[in-house]
């Protein structure tokens, strides 16, 4: 276990608003990059104070890293050409392990995120008692990634 990790900004006060991941009608696992572009600049350019990607109908555990890099990149493009470069952007990270979810929070820095919203694990619940989830914060907050973070009840 480690020491939890600070991050370099605060969590803003604020609106924020979880967004969409649009898919194509006729490739349902394929991302409609032309919506889902339109749909993030319509949500920058109303104002909130930060946006949640991947955070919304179960996004976090279907995308791929890569979808889910590129999700971070364009909203962070998108963010520039509306003159808003320091909207903080929230990505969706999940796993199975706790391991899993390290590695998608150190995805979410690595894109560019500024925070990582987070669960438990939960295929195995019957194994997260309250020991295992305070050890599995613990570990995960350990890490160098910035957490914005949520946790299942059992």
């Amino acid at each position: 276990m480690g020491s939890i990790a600070i991050p370099s900004k605060a969590f803003p006060a604020g609106i924020h608003v979880p967004s969409l991941t649009w898919f194509l009608d006729d490739a349902p696992q394929s991302i409609d990059w032309e919506v889902q572009k339109k749909h993030i600049r319509f949500l920058i350019s109303s104002g909130l104070h930060s946006i949640v990607l991947a955070g919304t109908n179960g996004e976090a555990v279907a995308l791929t890293a890569e979808e889910k890099s590129q999700l971070v990149q364009v909203t962070r493009e998108i963010a520039i050409e509306e003159g808003r470069p320091d909207l903080t952007i929230v990505l969706g990270c999940g796993g199975q392990s706790t391991q899993q979810v390290i590695a998608e929070t150190k995805l979410a820095k690595a894109a560019g995120a500024d925070f990582a919203l987070t669960l438990t694990p939960s295929y195995f619940h019957f194994a997260m008692n309250e020991d295992a989830i305070i050890a599995f914060w613990q570990e995960v907050s350990g890490t160098d990634c910035m957490l914005f973070s949520c946790s299942n009840e059992y």
